[in-house]
């Protein structure tokens, strides 16, 4: 996208000729420098070590071939040595026109166009048919300004419109429509709420990253637990998960795509709604897109991203552009229409091939963003925008909330084989909890025990005291989950049952004093060390089946 401002040019003064170059460390030396580095550092290699190998030497003269060829045709548009443009009183000379035409007389001149031509401001120069000539001459001949320094860029324009108009020849200068319109918008305040958007996003996925989450998957479990969007839970009552999602990301790559289109389009966007009508879009378009997603993605997984609230910008955008085109210069409906179908279109296809994208939710942000932008006035009829804003806002946010309080309360009921499943879930969760407490309250004694801090007397009686009730208990929960048929968390309950159990069993065990020793040791040594051979088998397995 187009982003840097080219403001109207000075008076030229008493100065009415001028020559200018391309920069002289701009892309046209750049693009020269790579080029010749690739392929004349090839050709150069190829033609030393061939040995008298006749392809070699073929295909070393070819790669030195190509940048004459490059040189020949391309270089011409961007030359290094000569000038790239030459105005006098005379005419207009360029090395982008065809070399049977060099120079145009103003007189050979039908009109002249200055505007943006994909990305950068251009002077196209459309001469008049020359009589009996057996070559057809181009429509118009097209020097790109972007190659030289933004000075020359305005000083060239002042003088080619200063002779064009003294010559009589129409001037269409689209190019100062769009600068004035760029100027005016970059008059408007800074577009704080897009900012602080991105920095809360990012400031998020640095929080997540500190508390588990990884630069490539974040695992599903750990984005149920920070708000993601599932659609089984939210039916139950968490709606708060539509709005948490949209903050939440699952990768680097996840939030860097997001942040970057959100930057690109938001601060058209939020110039022209303001900063209110912006965070209603981003907001409002977020939760449509959540809203859809338990329709669809968020049915069967967990839903998470920025996306949806970054395609209803694109969607804002876009129906702004279009509704108000009457407001906007050519040049810049045409850009900005560009880039929004562009981004959108693309992210809407990678989408669509890849399993793992949320199309639903991109699909419905775009939809809520369009019909937000809808209702809110734009910034670019500065008479009406201030007394249309606190209705529009209200509209805005009046469709917003039917919206999506409509999509989500008709999304289809979550299969109860997802709900068995989540009831699985949270018993095995439940139950693990108390286990886990159960189990390190032993490892506890046991260190404690070794370092002298609690006689064996007192570990022993509390086996039996503490430990074996909790153990109870986790036996109990553990007993009780039911799993659905061919769940894969079976065989790692059923482990963790036995393992329980086993333990409980030896917390209960009674003891007998050592007489060598004075200490009490199990009463039934040999199942004693049954049990501790079968405690490390099954740990052993059960770390085996989590990896």
């Amino acid at each position: 996208m187009q982003t840097s401002l080219f403001m109207r040019a000075p008076a030229t003064g008493s100065r009415r000729s001028g020559a200018f170059h391309v920069r002289r460390f701009g892309s046209a030396l750049l693009v020269r420098a790579l080029l010749w580095l690739c392929f004349g550092g090839l050709g150069t290699l190829l033609l030393l070590f061939s040995h008298g190998k006749t392809s070699l030497i073929v295909v070393g003269a070819g790669f030195f071939g190509v940048l004459i060829l490059f040189e020949w045709s391309w270089g011409r548009h961007a030359p290094l040595r000569k000038p790239l443009l030459t105005v006098d009183a005379g005419g207009i000379g360029s090395t982008s026109f065809p070399r049977r035409r060099p120079h145009l007389r103003w007189a050979e001149i039908a009109a002249v166009a200055v505007r943006n031509l994909r990305g950068g401001p251009v002077i196209e120069v459309f001469p008049k048919p020359v009589p009996g000539a057996r070559k057809r001459t181009p429509a118009a001949f097209t020097i790109r300004l972007a190659l030289m320094r933004e000075a020359d860029q305005q000083l060239a324009q002042a003088l080619v419109t200063h002779h064009m108009r003294t010559a009589g020849v129409a001037v269409d200068n689209a190019l100062a429509a769009d600068q004035a319109f760029r100027a005016e918008m970059q008059a408007l305040p800074h577009t704080w709420g897009l900012y602080a958007m991105i920095a809360l996003d990012v400031g998020i996925w640095l929080f997540t990253l500190t508390h588990g989450a990884t630069l490539d998957a974040t695992a599903p479990a750990k984005l149920v637990e920070w708000g993601g969007n599932a659609a089984v839970l939210v039916q139950e009552g968490q709606w708060w998960r539509l709005l948490t999602a949209t903050f939440l990301h699952s990768s680097l790559r996840h939030i860097g795509a997001n942040m970057l289109v959100l930057f690109l389009l938001g601060k058209h966007v939020e110039r022209f709604y303001g900063t209110r009508g912006f965070l209603l879009i981003y907001l409002g378009a977020g939760l449509a897109g959540s809203a859809l997603s338990l329709h669809f993605g968020a049915q069967t997984a967990v839903s998470v991203g920025a996306s949806g609230a970054v395609f209803g910008v694109g969607g804002a955008l876009l129906a702004g552009v279009l509704r108000h085109r009457r407001l906007l210069p050519e040049g810049i409906h045409r850009q900005l229409t560009t880039d929004a179908a562009v981004m959108i279109g693309y992210s809407l296809v990678q989408g669509f091939l890849s399993t793992r994208v949320d199309n639903a939710g991109h699909v419905g942000g775009l939809i809520g963003g369009a019909l937000i932008a809808l209702c809110l006035p734009v910034r670019l009829d500065r008479a009406s925008y201030a007394s249309k804003l606190r209705r529009g806002l209200a509209m805005a946010a009046a469709v917003a909330a039917v919206l999506v309080v409509g999509t989500a309360a008709l999304a289809p009921r979550v299969p109860q084989a997802m709900r068995d499943s989540l009831a699985a879930s949270r018993q095995i969760e439940r139950a693990h909890k108390t286990f886990t407490t159960a189990f390190q309250a032993m490892q506890a004694d046991n260190a404690a025990t070794k370092a002298g801090r609690m006689t064996p007397e007192e570990a022993d009686d509390r086996s039996r005291t503490v430990h074996a009730p909790a153990l109870d208990q986790a036996v109990s929960e553990l007993v009780r989950i039911t799993l659905p048929p061919g769940d894969p968390r079976a065989p790692l309950v059923q482990d963790m049952t036995l393992l329980a159990d086993l333990l409980r069993e030896m917390a209960r065990m009674p003891s007998v004093k050592d007489p060598r020793t004075g200490k009490p040791v199990a009463a039934d040594p040999r199942r004693a060390a049954q049990i501790a051979v079968d405690i490390v088998r099954l740990t052993a397995q059960m770390k085996k089946r989590q990896s």
